[in-house]
């Protein structure tokens, strides 16, 4: 019989009765189970926890009541319970509480049961659990009485009878074994005679019974007040005594089982931990020890497989009683694997080894690793990964106590990867079948609940007992369709088996691997060398020399070998040894002559035969191994010099040869201060060498492996390298420049500009801006390139920042350290939220600009970023590399000049071959009397790249004196202005001294003169596409010629005589504008500043990018802004951010930032145009976003300052401030989250809370956000909130965070499914057409957006849920595919 069908268990006890006018009946409990499964045990457990004896009957019989999971069944339980009811047919003061097997849990005693059943249905005989669900025949619906409150349809899995009734019941008729059981009931109960005769009703409101199945949302963990849990039901404000959870809600039912039946309680946390009473191995000898099958995987590339090997070898288990099995299909860990054979193999009872280059794949190796394991008839099973480090010794013996002892057949010790929240079990599951986030999930990763839990997926690290084994028939073939692992669990899941994971002691931690597979593939001989930011303490205990944390202590002195020249322990020798076979494998050592193309000026002065740190793709490593272990040591020494982000010259392995080059001529470094590190050892394997400083006439020998030679490099320590005389020397050496803390750059002068950069930014606009300045700040030298500098920052169209979606886009630029948010709040004239009453989530910041004000401010900002140099010029032509892929070397001016660049960001917004049109007049312009830019258009069609082409346009500008602003509707200022910047508490003009917009309305007039001269405006005519979401004046009466159209008008400044009529865009002749502003209310004697007028513009196709913004085509070209399509300052800005990071990142040879579409707008933004690209200028808005509710304003910089931080883009004021809010935020959020007690007892403590729920015990976290409560209202309830120096803008932060937890956990699972959506690719070639299943609707537009992704076909509209199974179905199979690929690919 499969484990899943629904049985019942009962139990007998006999009790006194609970009230005075109630004979004392006797109870019996019973239940039927054909075979024992964990739900049974479980069952008896919690029964035998209150002292009720369980009479379980059926056991042995085979079951024939069919597979209840996917059929009717179970009749077969009423005849078994009928047989045994006979005896007790007759007895009238007898209850019989009965319960399905396998799926319920007791929280209480038979006195709590009666007591509830005589106080609320003393006038039945019989009840039965409720349910929301008319099952199995839905048609029966109506035939059910109407209850007063509660779930009307009746659930067989719950009884509680009177015996007489019970047995008549259970006989009423014949029942065949595969009849369905919870029929039999449902037609007894909507009989009114039988219901009436035998008394029977429904626990509708959960008094005693609580059926889980579609009411999961309902039933919540609670704890009273001496700590034991309870099942509470916030629908009724009930306490259930009884748990049912079948179907889908046993996952629940698992979750509350490791809780209730006094398994966990909050004041004595886990009642059975730490029991020894089955099996203690101190009081075992070791022959006696259970035989241990452990079986070892590596199945993908995982780095540090030695260590994890040896933690294995070294765990406190004798070999002799383990039978190992090793699975290794990775070519770098055969050796590995071989040398652990030859040191430990010969020890173990028995072995298997599959090393090496396998057609065995992972599934069949881990199910033969099973089979294995039978033959030697195993005690215990144990599988293992090798990116699991096992830390503690006893970790197999604690894991085989637990099993023996707790008589849990599945358990795994809670393993993290090292300050992540990542683990190898999963709390809860989607309703997809992935991975979803439990409510106790970040308690129990942080022990903050210990205990052993039982959860629906585990990995890495799994034991499981021999008669789990036994019944094992490939379970990792069970849905070939999933991971290895996750179809394991799936197929324990659905036979019944329960796994754990328990976190009473720390066992380890989970090797961080998901981005190592990539280094391997990148060819690198020793790969762990680059895993420093993803497993470093793995990496510095192999990389880093073992002496060197004795010189952090306080009291440590680092020892001199010449004045000031620094001796100390560094490096590991296995360090030094793979980095020399790491630049040896590479081999493009350079030919030691002064030319050296290398360096931004091409010559070296002291050449050296030498690889830079960055040609083999090590610099970022190890410039963030020289910020971490070389500072502090330097910071010692060199007392007061520090720069961050930390910053280096040069860093290079010279090579030294007697034939090639044996020395090093006098010189002084160019740097601060010099870092040598010997490589390799004197005496073995070279002769000669050393440092002679020449001032001192002090020589070093410098030949002890690892240690590092720091001292000054200008001026005082002119230096030689004496020659090697024999063999090969080798050195590392690290030029770093030194800034005093707190001090500044000299800023160059615009007129001695530089022939070389790291980064040039072609286009002084917003986005341009923002590029130019985020690059500076990581570090890069920046050259920004524009045709006019004193129009850097102009507004080039509406006088105004933000808006909905576009003031998230503001907030998330300003968390990265942006410039548009903090110059707006210097700027802003009116500042005029939107969706103010629509919640947080879609806030949308606004605010009008006073343009002066603006471009002063912005241009303030440019002339003060450091590392950034201003050109005024025009580019003509982009110069390219011709090699294997083209990648940019530099720029060409109008004038004939040449600058060179390692990147270049292009953000030429609209004057990409821009023509400015009036009417039937056109002309080239990118603005209103400023020039387009041709040749850059030209450069890119030389690159292949493939242009589109858009347009845009403003509305005529408003003489402010000619406007009768009484005719239109005022619209004030906020009184409580929010900033852009988080760098701001508050705005620079107040509210009463800040201008006001106006509303007003066109009419029938405006229609009749736009439409009579639609025929004399080309852009009307022209093919080009517009912006959809802010559209023109012509459009507007082409689309919607009835309606009346809303038009603000807008302050351009404080001293301005402009107005702008927002929503009046149009391109008609001048004259005919006039007419048509004239014929509005309130302008019948207006008078222009300047015609309104609409610009076409080239821009590249967005999918030609990558996500960092870098063209696929060319590498080191970036593109951000209007050229990519989209529309707006914001969006600019944005993009412009993005681009500037990326772009410095590469300058420095390091990967990108990469910001996903569940993290912020931005990553939406870029997703969006690189996965579908765009036939209309892109606006964002907050509906494009998936996790909207999540990527708040408010939360922008919590979402995107750390991450800025890690790529060097946020500056130590705007850290100094998010450090410190986050700190207090998190006090907050703690305070209040630790603080919990029943409403009754907040009512006490605060006047103005008002609620009925007295009984709900709340924390004071979810308190101030379900009741508008105020940090006055609760810092007099938790002392610790007066001592946190807390601000209201802090309290306000975690109110909203509390309002959108529920919607921020179910964002969680959403966010995975988006991930998985956007790693599944479509092919570039792929064939619509041949898609069995698609309309032709689907395929026309599929053809045209060409989606990158699954996850972006979903976000085409019109594309149906049914054609995107279309889509994922032939990527799985495509045609011409042989069966085991497609098993494979699975």
């Amino acid at each position: 019989m499969r484990w899943s069908i629904l049985l019942f268990l009962g139990l007998a006890a006999v009790l006194e009765a609970t009230t005075e006018d109630v004979a004392q009946p006797e109870v019996l409990v019973v239940t039927v189970a054909t075979e024992e499964t964990d739900g049974l045990k479980r069952l008896l457990h919690s029964a035998q926890a209150f002292d009720l004896k369980v009479k379980v009957l059926g056991l042995g019989e085979k079951w024939r009541g069919g597979d209840t999971r996917i059929e009717q069944g179970g009749g077969q339980k009423i005849r078994i319970l009928s047989k045994w009811a006979e005896d007790y047919k007759d007895e009238k003061d007898t209850i019989i509480i009965f319960v399905d097997a396998y799926d319920v849990v007791f929280n209480s005693g038979v006195d709590v049961i009666l007591h509830r059943f005589f106080d609320h249905y003393s006038d039945k005989r019989v009840i039965f659990g409720a349910e929301p669900f008319c099952w199995p025949q839905q048609d029966l619906a109506p035939e059910y009485p109407i209850v007063e409150f509660g779930k009307r349809f009746l659930n067989s899995g719950l009884i509680l009878s009177y015996a007489p009734e019970f047995y008549k019941m259970l006989t009423f008729k014949e029942v065949k074994d595969n009849d369905d059981d919870q029929l039999y009931y449902t037609m007894i109960y909507l009989d009114e005679k039988l219901r009436r005769d035998l008394k029977i009703g429904l626990d509708s409101m959960a008094r005693i019974f609580q059926n889980l199945n579609g009411v999961v949302d309902d039933v919540e963990l609670q704890f009273d007040d001496d700590g034991n849990a309870e099942a509470y039901n916030a629908a009724y404000n009930t306490h259930p005594v009884i748990i049912h959870g079948n179907g889908p809600s046993k996952r629940h039912l698992n979750y509350l089982g490791n809780y209730v039946g006094r398994r966990w309680s909050s004041a004595l946390g886990c009642v059975e931990c730490g029991d020894k009473s089955t099996l203690d191995f101190k009081s075992l000898e070791e022959k006696d020890y259970p035989l241990i099958g452990v079986n070892y995987f590596i199945h993908k590339a995982i780095p540090f497989v030695e260590e994890s090997m040896e933690a294995l070898a070294n765990l406190d288990y004798p070999k002799s009683r383990i039978v190992l099995f090793i699975y290794n299909n990775q070519r770098g860990s055969i050796k590995t694997v071989m040398d652990f054979l030859v040191k430990y193999g010969k020890q173990y009872y028995s072995k298997k080894v599959i090393n090496g280059v396998t057609e065995l794949g992972e599934r069949e190796a881990r199910n033969d690793a099973l089979t294995f394991n039978s033959n030697f008839n195993v005690d215990y099973t144990f599988f293992l990964d090798a990116d699991v480090l096992l830390t503690n010794k006893q970790t197999l013996k604690d894991l085989v106590e637990y099993s023996s002892n707790y008589g849990i057949g599945f358990v795994a010790p809670l393993l993290t990867q090292p300050g992540k929240l990542f683990s190898n079990f999963w709390g809860a599951i989607a309703p997809n079948g992935y991975y979803a986030r439990s409510e106790d999930y970040m308690a129990i990763i942080q022990n903050k609940r210990s205990g052993y839990w039982n959860v629906p997926f585990i990995t890495s690290a799994v034991l499981f007992t021999k008669d789990k084994l036994k019944v094992m028939r490939q379970p990792f073939n069970y849905n070939t369709n999933l991971d290895a692992d996750m179809s394991f669990c799936q197929w324990a899941r659905e036979n019944g088996h329960f796994l754990f994971v328990d976190n009473e002691a720390v066992h380890g931690n989970l090797i961080i691997s998901e981005e190592y597979a990539e280094t391997v593939t990148q060819g690198k001989h020793h790969p762990e060398m680059w895993q420093i930011f993803e497993n470093r303490k793995l990496w510095e205990a192999r990389y880093v020399h073992p002496d060197y944390q004795k010189l952090l202590a306080e009291d440590a002195v680092v020892d001199q070998a010449c004045p000031d020249v620094y001796d100390y322990p560094l490096m590991s020798e296995r360090f030094c040894k793979e980095l020399i076979e790491e630049m040896e494998t590479y081999g493009k050592w350079s030919d030691g002559s002064n030319k050296d193309n290398r360096l931004s000026g091409g010559y070296e002065n002291v050449p050296t035969r030498d690889i830079h740190m960055n040609q083999v793709g090590f610099e970022r490593q190890w410039l963030y191994f020289v910020d971490e272990y070389v500072r502090p040591i330097q910071e010692k020494t060199f007392i007061g010099y520090y720069h961050q982000p930390v910053e280096a010259n040069m860093m290079f392995v010279v090579r030294y040869k007697p034939e090639e080059q044996a020395s090093l001529r006098p010189h002084h470094d160019a740097s601060t201060y010099s870092i040598d590190i010997a490589l390799n050892k004197k005496g073995v394997d070279y002769e000669g060498g050393g440092v002679r400083y020449i001032r001192y006439n002090c020589t070093v020998e410098a030949d002890q492996v690892g240690y590092a030679m720091m001292f000054p490099g200008r001026l005082t320590h002119m230096h030689e390298g004496l020659p090697t005389t024999k063999g090969t020397r080798y050195i590392m050496m690290i030029l770093r420049p030194l800034r005093r803390k707190g001090s500044s750059l000299c800023q160059r002068s615009l007129h001695s500009i530089s022939k070389d950069a790291d980064v040039i930014v072609i286009g002084g606009g917003h986005a341009g801006c923002e590029s130019a300045a985020a690059s500076a700040r990581c570090g890069a030298r920046t050259i920004l390139v524009t045709q006019n500098k004193d129009t850097i920052g102009e507004m080039s169209c509406n006088p105004s920042f933000g808006g909905i979606g576009k003031g998230h886009l503001i907030r998330e630029v300003d968390a990265l350290d942006g410039l548009c948010g903090r110059v707006c709040d210097k700027s802003a004239i009116t500042y005029q939220a939107l969706n103010l009453a629509q919640g947080p989530a879609v806030l949308g910041l606004r605010a009008q600009i006073d343009r002066t004000l603006y471009k002063k401010h912005m241009q303030r900002e440019m002339n003060s970023v450091k590392n950034l140099e201003i050109l005024e010029s025009e580019v003509d032509e982009l110069l390219v590399s011709n090699e294997k892929r083209p990648a940019i070397s530099g720029i060409k001016l109008s004038d004939g000049r040449t600058l060179r660049a390692k990147c270049v960001v292009i953000t030429t917004g609209t004057f990409l071959r821009g023509e400015i049109y009036q009417g039937l007049n056109t002309w080239p312009a990118g603005r209103i009397n400023e020039k387009s830019s041709t040749g850059l258009s030209k450069s890119f069609l030389r690159l292949g790249l493939t242009l589109g082409r858009l347009r845009t346009g403003t509305p005529p500008r408003l003489l402010k004196d000619t406007i009768d602003f009484s005719q239109f509707e005022l619209m004030p200022p906020d009184k409580n202005p929010i900033p852009f910047s988080f760098l701001n508490d508050s705005v620079w003009l107040p509210p009463s001294e800040q201008l006001p917009t106006y509303l007003g309305y066109t009419n029938d007039e405006v229609r009749r003169i736009g439409h009579e001269n639609l025929k004399e405006n080309v852009q009307v005519a022209s093919e080009t596409h517009s912006p959809r979401y802010c559209p023109s004046l012509e459009l507007k009466i082409i689309r919607f010629p009835k309606l009346q159209h809303r038009l603000f008008l807008e302050h351009e400044g404080l001293d301005s005589k402009a107005i702008y009529p927002q929503g009046m865009s149009m391109t008609f002749k001048p004259e005919v504008q006039l007419k048509i502003m004239r014929a509005i209310k309130g302008l019948k004697k207006v008078e222009f500043v300047q015609a309104g007028y609409g610009v076409q513009y080239d821009f590249v196709d967005p999918k030609q990018l990558y996500h960092t913004l870098e063209t696929r085509k060319v590498g080191g070209l970036f593109l951000a802004g209007q050229i990519n399509g989209t529309t707006g300052y914001e969006e600019a800005a944005a993009q412009g951010v993005v681009s500037g990071i990326n772009a410095a990142a590469r300058s420095r040879g390091d990967d990108g930032l990469v910001i996903s579409r569940t993290e912020a707008y931005i990553g939406v933004l870029i997703d969006d145009l690189i996965s579908l690209g765009t036939n209309e200028p892109y606006r964002m808005l907050t509906s494009r976003a998936e996790c909207r509710l999540h990527l708040r304003p408010d939360n922008a910089d919590i979402r995107l300052t750390e991450l800025g931080k890690k790529f060097g883009a946020v500056g130590d004021q705007r850290w100094d401030k998010f450090v410190n809010m986050k700190r207090r935020l998190e006090q907050l959020r703690e305070a209040t989250k630790e603080t919990s007690m029943s409403v009754a007892k907040w009512k006490r403590l605060i006047q103005n809370l008002s609620t009925k729920n007295d009984a709900k015990v709340l924390s004071a976290f979810e308190l101030l956000h379900r009741y508008d409560l105020s940090l006055q209202d609760l810092s007099s309830v938790i002392s610790d909130l007066g001592q946190q120096n807390l601000d209201e803008e802090v309290f306000r932060r975690l109110k909203i965070e509390g309002g959108y937890e529920v919607e921020h956990q179910r964002m969680q699972q959403r966010t995975t499914e988006i991930e998985r959506e956007a790693t599944t690719t479509i092919p570039e070639d792929v064939d619509y057409s041949q898609m069995k299943g698609l309309s032709l609707e689907c395929v026309e537009k599929l053809e045209r957006a060409r989606p990158a992704n699954l996850a972006a076909a979903t976000r085409i509209s019109g594309i149906t849920p049914e054609a995107i199974v279309v889509i994922l179905r032939h990527l799985k199979s495509p045609p011409k595919v042989s069966n085991r690929t497609r098993t494979i690919a699975a």
